[in-house]
């Protein structure tokens, strides 16, 4: 049965492909956001200015067990605190041609987040056919307000030029 190996959100990384080293940079732990104004609740709602571009990977160890000629699927998801898709990787077939599997999103791009709090992405792997998943891995992040600058630190406005 096929392990979880690592999953990994960051914003770039490399794929060596002599060797099949993958590296990864700036991983991926907190997002900052500025507030947008609150929908009809009064519940603020987080967002990017500029939509944000990440690389995504989700990796798979094959067991000394696994027969390389089985079809796997694996399936990602990222949910909201509360619980609201935020993105979603379609169910994906494939079969192991070394001891790892690994899932590349490389031009994730969201345009914002619809809550501050703990997201997690949910990655899971089953036989292709089957309806019950093997195994699962996860991978949270925070998405946070950007802190404010205190008043007193505020640069003071420039005078008019002429």
């Amino acid at each position: 049965m096929p392990r979880p190996a690592y999953m990994m959100l960051s914003k770039s990384g490399t794929f060596d492909q002599t060797t099949n080293a993958a590296s990864f940079f700036d991983v991926v732990e907190i997002i900052s956001v500025s507030l947008t104004p609150t929908d009809a609740e009064g519940k603020p709602i987080a967002s990017k200015i500029i939509p944000f571009v990440f690389r995504f990977v989700n990796t798979w160890i094959k067991d000394e067990h696994d027969d390389s000629e089985q079809e796997f699927e694996s399936y990602a998801i990222c949910k909201s605190p509360s619980g609201v898709m935020v993105f979603e990787c379609p169910t994906s077939s494939f079969r192991f041609t070394g001891q790892f599997h690994r899932m590349f999103v490389t031009d994730l791009t969201l345009q914002g987040f619809p809550e501050l709090g703990s997201y997690e992405i949910r990655a899971k792997i089953r036989k292709a056919g089957e309806e019950e998943w093997l195994a699962e891995q996860t991978f949270p992040f925070i998405v946070a307000e950007n802190p404010r600058i205190p008043a007193q630190e505020a640069p003071a406005p420039s005078p008019p030029a002429g």
